[in-house]
């Protein structure tokens, strides 16, 4: 009976050792070392492997009955696909994030509405934005967002609309045309020169009657699509007000104050950014003042303007 026990001891002791053998030898982990190994692999930029890894350390029970590193799984996993542009991937492991506990987490939300925005998904990211402010009105990245969101959502109206004045009115006029038409749509309320380019689209469009006829579609479309520009605009508009580094709100404010032939305005915008502000972006304020001098062939311009951006560099 003694010598059987022994047996069955040292049986249980040589399958311990065993284990611990074969632990050694094919590398078994626990799920720390799992995720461990993925932030090397992140930090050495090879985040398809990343992926591929927590793909299948997902499912483990280790970690799925673990919520902290189910966590640390979706948020790794998120950032390796925001690394190789696969903004429907981040989603997924966002959305995780959210109903894990953390539907309230305001940096999360705002990367919500950055990935929809970037995954063309533009009403949802600006329903999302808008709903984000309600509860940071005053949140300058939220506001800058929601302008990039009403961006995503207006795009492939104005492309679309662009194409058919273009097509509509022929080569000849198309210069003359989307001048008209950014004027249009770009100037803020109360310029005058709104109304007066509606009128002077209208004229291009009352020398034929086939272009008389095509008239109230074009200018129904374009009139709410100047309504989303200006959306889009007075989010950007409020987050540069809020200071900051809004850099994606001032690139949409002087783009649309230069499609809108509002030059002096643009010029202007780019000096309050240069006394203003302090941050490697304020350089690139200068450099488009001093490329707006020297589209309008003003050389002195531009050299005096470059000669007031120097001591920031």
């Amino acid at each position: 009976m003694i010598q059987k026990s022994l047996l069955i001891l040292l049986s249980c002791v040589l399958l311990g050792l065993a284990v611990i053998l074969a632990y050694s030898l094919v590398g078994w982990h626990g799920p720390e070392d799992s995720l461990r190994e993925a932030q090397n692999k992140f930090a050495a930029g090879r985040y398809g492997e990343v992926i591929a890894d927590l793909n299948d350390a997902e499912h483990g029970h280790s970690i799925a009955n673990n919520r902290a590193l189910s966590r640390q799984l979706w948020q790794l996993r998120k950032q390796a696909y925001s690394r190789l542009g696969n903004p429907q991937g981040a989603l997924q492991d966002l959305r995780k994030l959210l109903a894990s506990g953390l539907q309230e987490d305001p940096e999360l939300l705002l990367e919500q509405i950055r990935l929809l925005a970037q995954d063309k998904q533009g009403e949802s990211a600006r329903r999302l934005a808008k709903q984000f402010l309600a509860g940071h009105p005053d949140h300058s990245r939220g506001l800058e967002l929601a302008g990039e969101a009403c961006q995503t959502a207006y795009r492939q109206a104005l492309l679309d609309l662009r194409a058919d004045i273009d097509r509509d009115l022929g080569f000849g006029k198309r210069d003359q045309a989307r001048q008209i038409l950014y004027s249009y749509l770009y100037r803020p309320s109360g310029d005058p020169m709104v109304a007066r380019s509606g009128v002077r689209l209208e004229e291009l469009y009352s020398r034929e009657p086939l272009l008389r006829q095509r008239w109230p579609v074009i200018w129904q479309t374009a009139q709410q699509l100047r309504k989303s520009i200006q959306e889009g605009l007075e989010y950007f508009q409020a987050s540069l007000d809020l200071g900051g580094q809004p850099v994606a709100a001032f690139r949409a404010i002087t783009t649309a104050l230069e499609q809108s032939g509002r030059i002096d305005d643009l010029l202007f915008a780019c000096e309050i950014q240069r006394r203003m502000f302090d941050h490697a972006y304020v350089m690139e304020s200068g450099a488009l003042a001093s490329w707006v001098r020297i589209q309008q062939h003003a050389a002195a311009g531009a050299i005096a303007t470059v000669e007031r951006w120097l001591p920031l560099a």
